[in-house]
């Protein structure tokens, strides 16, 4: 259909054409406003007729195609606004997400330091005590040790002052009850 209107455009425009030759004469030289008032509206009809089919076929197409084109760029444009407000707003969210890392981070820290300094306190606080015990155990055995030297040495003594030895029953006998004695005047004073 488009081609049927530019033929008959051509057509009507060769023939404005030879129409204005055939006005003017073999010598003449036709300059912008010489000829008639034929000649005239054949050329504004010429003329409209051109703009006509030209808003048609290329004017149209043509805005559509520079519409489209800035619709195009202006959606481009809004997406490229809202790809830029989400970009900040995902960089807010993570500048928030690492310092909350940052901080739980140090307060895990100072848990697990405060955790480790009691656990170190604690275990000094049961070794203090194993040794306070230790000592202890060592006192009383080294007391007991030496009761029984005593012992040793009174019966000996016993043995010369007496002047017959003393038999294991008695030796255990009598070492008991110095034991027992010693003990009962060292807890009366403590």
């Amino acid at each position: 259909m488009a081609w049927f209107r530019t033929l008959i455009l051509a057509s009507l425009l060769t023939g404005v054409a030879m129409a204005a030759e055939a006005a003017h004469g073999p010598g003449e030289e036709p300059g912008l406003f010489s000829g008639t008032w034929a000649d005239a509206l054949w050329t504004v009809i010429a003329f409209l007729v051109l703009v006509a089919v030209l808003g048609k076929v290329a004017w149209r197409p043509l805005i559509e195609t520079l519409q489209a084109r800035q619709t195009q760029i202006e959606t481009q444009l809004s997406e490229a606004a809202k790809s830029r407000a989400e970009a900040k707003k995902l960089m807010a969210d993570f500048k928030e997400q690492g310092a909350t890392i940052l901080r739980e981070a140090s307060e895990r820290s100072q848990q697990e330091q405060k955790r480790a300094t009691e656990k170190t306190q604690d275990e000094i606080t049961v070794m203090r005590r194993q040794a306070m015990e230790d000592i202890e155990n060592a006192r009383q055995a080294a007391q007991e040790q030496l009761w029984r030297e005593a012992g040793d040495v009174v019966l000996e003594l016993g043995t010369c002052v007496l002047g017959h030895a003393i038999t294991q029953a008695d030796d255990g006998r009598m070492m008991d009850e110095a034991i027992a004695k010693m003990k009962e005047t060292r807890r009366g004073h403590a």
